[in-house]
């Protein structure tokens, strides 16, 4: 009865969640300096949408067929986007459009700093100011995106001992299915 019940429901497609997730996810990596208690709320619209996908999936659509799958398909490509992209606006936000650069950098707006340049203008007081807010932002730059680049290229998908395991059950199928073949 359930079955006949289902055939009249809509079809699941999963990409208006991984749109929404992946957006989500946008939203706090690329502006997570600009405000920090994103993730918090995230964490919590996140259980509310769980329990509201859980409604949707038993309720409003058919359940999904279950398919073999590699992976995320593209949308991985977007995450590592988004992951990339975030090292500069989260740079920048932290450099220019904020003040924690100076908590950080005390020095730059320092009392020392502004005595030193008091027989020039403050206008070339801020614009040499901004040239070390620069060099910092690069340097901070070119670190970030070699963490990023280590972390990429070094951090496995999977882990060590899942790659064994699945390694070790394949090899067992194969050996299983030649065995059957000789008999």
């Amino acid at each position: 009865v359930r079955c006949v019940q289902e055939t009249a429901l809509y079809e699941y497609d999963d990409f208006d969640d991984y749109f929404e997730m992946t957006t989500q996810y946008g939203y706090n990596l690329l502006f997570a300096t600009a405000f920090p208690l994103a993730c918090f709320f995230s964490f919590i619209f996140n259980y509310i949408e769980l329990w509201s996908d859980t409604y949707k999936i038993r309720n409003v659509y058919r359940r999904p067929i279950p398919r073999k799958s590699k992976g995320i398909g593209s949308w991985i490509i977007v995450l590592k986007w988004i992951n990339f992209t975030s090292i500069f606006t989260n740079l920048f936000l932290f450099s220019f459009c904020s003040n924690q650069i100076f908590g950080f950098f005390p020095w730059l707006i320092g009392q020392e700093a502004l005595r030193q340049h008091n027989s020039q203008s403050n206008e070339s007081y801020f614009q040499h100011r901004n040239k070390y807010i620069l060099m910092i932002m690069l340097v901070l730059e070119h670190i970030l995106l070699l963490i990023y680049y280590v972390i990429e290229k070094f951090v496995r998908d999977k882990p060590y001992w899942l790659d064994l395991y699945l390694r070790r059950r394949q090899f067992k199928i194969t050996r299983d299915k030649s065995i059957a073949n000789i008999d």
